[in-house]
């Protein structure tokens, strides 16, 4: 199963998309996720955010006649870049959220 679903996507961005077109998308995202981080130490809801985020993104690059719904700008290309922004953004945390943090001391070790 995936981290998002067409309905998730569909509350993003307006679109006259096929159903299977757009879960055709969040499956190709959902690929790229497990190959941009390591998902075993992220919380499901981080990934199915930036699932549907991703897929949204790539739905409105996919059909020019769709629209982002959460109504920040009437500009196409802000909301792209926005979605955009986003989904890197919580890319890069969710990819060092499960990172190991070695703390420098300054006594000696031993």
């Amino acid at each position: 199963m995936g981290y998002s679903n067409v309905e998730d996507v569909q509350a993003v961005v307006d679109t006259d998309m096929e159903t299977h077109e757009i879960q055709d998308l969040i499956d190709e995202v959902d690929a790229l996720i497990r190959t941009k981080i390591t998902v075993a130490g992220v919380d499901d809801k981080v990934l199915r955010a930036i699932s549907r985020t991703w897929t949204a993104y790539r739905v409105m690059l996919k059909d020019p006649a769709s629209e982002s719904l959460d109504g920040h700008s009437e500009s196409r290309s802000e909301n792209l870049k926005r979605l955009e922004a986003m989904y890197k953004e919580m890319l890069d945390d969710a990819s060092t959220a499960g990172g190991i943090v070695f703390k420098m001391t300054s006594s000696p070790i031993g």
